[in-house]
């Protein structure tokens, strides 16, 4: 249901209702706002999985758990290419517009899938299949966060405190003994001496 007054779209039915809404809001997202809600798809959906309507349950189905995975795999998987973990790939998904993959759906999924899991305390036969773990390496979900940041308004950017970033690197052209002294002599055998010294003849 529309509700023009307040600018948003408001949902009465169950968690699936909700995440089949946030799984369409984000499908349809596009680059501009939309009027009514003057936000993107992807930020409605960003702003409905972290209110309290995706937390109000007692109990969780399993359609209502795939339609979390679906939505959780909104989120580009990254990967090391590498043994030595210098590069990584990002894994996009095929058929869904960029702008609708965001690097925090995962965390928020298993913020929602964590809860499920806490209340199983109170179910009388407990659900196997809920799975809250994110498949991408923390180390690349942080660098990812941090990177793409600067993309997205600060409501939606979940940027990271400043404890949490990364080292400071330091900067090549400040003066390294041991570079500075391969570099000079590698600058010598390439240009050769300043003056051309001709053989005596005798």
């Amino acid at each position: 249901m529309i509700d023009s007054d307040m600018g948003c779209l408001v949902s009465h039915t169950s968690l699936a209702g909700n995440l089949y809404q946030i799984y369409l809001l984000v499908l349809s997202s596009y680059c501009l706002p939309d009027p009514l809600t003057m936000q993107t798809g992807t930020e409605e959906a960003l702003r409905e999985l972290q209110s309290a309507t995706c937390f109000s349950f007692q109990s969780i189905q399993k359609h209502e758990i795939a339609l979390l995975n679906k939505i959780s795999t909104l989120t580009p998987r990254r990967s090391w290419t590498t043994k030595s973990q210098t590069s990584h790939c990002v894994h996009w998904q095929i058929g869904v517009s960029t702008l609708s993959q965001h690097y925090y759906f995962s965390k928020l999924v298993g913020s929602v899938l964590q809860h499920a899991l806490e209340m199983q305390v109170f179910a009388d036969k407990p659900d196997g299949d809920i799975d809250s773990k994110d498949p991408t390496p923390s180390r690349l979900s942080l660098r990812a966060t941090f990177r793409l940041a600067a993309f997205y308004p600060e409501e939606f950017s979940f940027a990271l405190s400043s404890k949490k970033r990364g080292a400071v690197h330091q900067s090549r052209d400040l003066e390294r003994e041991y570079e500075n002294i391969s570099s000079n002599m590698s600058r010598m055998v390439q240009i050769g001496p300043s003056a051309l010294t001709h053989p005596r003849i005798y």
